[in-house]
């Protein structure tokens, strides 16, 4: 999906006014953002929020849906649908990748689920 977001108001900082932002982001790092125009910390609170506009912040967005979750990055997704027998589904720019993809995205669930059940 591709969902505008538009940000106004006295908390946006003078740099970023008018600012178009095109990188992969997800709902969760709008909490990183607007902490980070506020130089407020977050990071311990907030542990899967980014501030995308952060110098090098990873491109990434994590979704869920009925019986499966995915990932999106530059390098393309991979979703984990529960009613296709565990098998991944993935739309990968370069195929040689696909490995270390899901070790990552295997990875990156993991910690997210971890983290989850602790609350």
């Amino acid at each position: 999906y591709k969902i505008p977001l538009l940000i106004y108001g006295p908390a946006l900082k003078k740099e970023y006014q008018g600012y178009n932002f095109t990188k992969i982001m997800s709902q969760l790092d709008i909490t990183g953002l607007l902490y980070g125009q506020m130089d407020m910390a977050y990071s311990i609170k907030y542990p899967f929020t980014r501030n995308p506009l952060k110098e090098n912040a990873p491109e990434i967005a994590f979704y869920n849906y009925p019986g499966g979750s995915g990932i999106v990055t530059p390098k393309g997704s991979l979703s984990k649908d529960l009613n296709f027998k565990g098998k991944n589904l993935h739309d990968l720019k370069d195929e040689k990748d696909e490995k270390a993809f899901e070790v990552w995205v295997d990875k990156y669930l993991h910690e997210a689920s971890v983290y989850l059940k602790g609350m």
